[in-house]
């Protein structure tokens, strides 16, 4: 339970700070902060929820529909961004 805890902290933490960010940096601050809960989630052994941290483990399932939105507007931005930018020259 301590650690969808922390995933959900993570992740709070992270859309309270993306918004002062460059588009650069809150794109992999999104993909590095997805990717741990992304782990956690696929790792939980889905125990029944007599077992398990059930109600918890949903919560972090859901904040995470949430982010990856989020993430995919910041992604989105910095794609934009880095088609506008031309090469540098060789």
């Amino acid at each position: 339970a301590r650690a969808y805890g922390a995933a959900l902290s993570a992740m709070q933490a992270s859309l309270a700070a993306l918004p002062a960010k460059p588009a650069d940096q809150a794109a992999r601050e999104t993909l590095l902060t997805g990717q741990a809960v992304i782990r956690l989630i696929n790792f939980d052994p889905l125990l029944p929820p007599e077992l398990g941290p059930h109600t918890e483990f949903l919560r972090v399932v859901d904040a995470m529909l949430d982010y990856n939105e989020t993430g995919q507007k910041y992604w989105r931005a910095y794609n934009a961004t880095a088609a506008s930018t031309p090469a540098p020259k060789a």
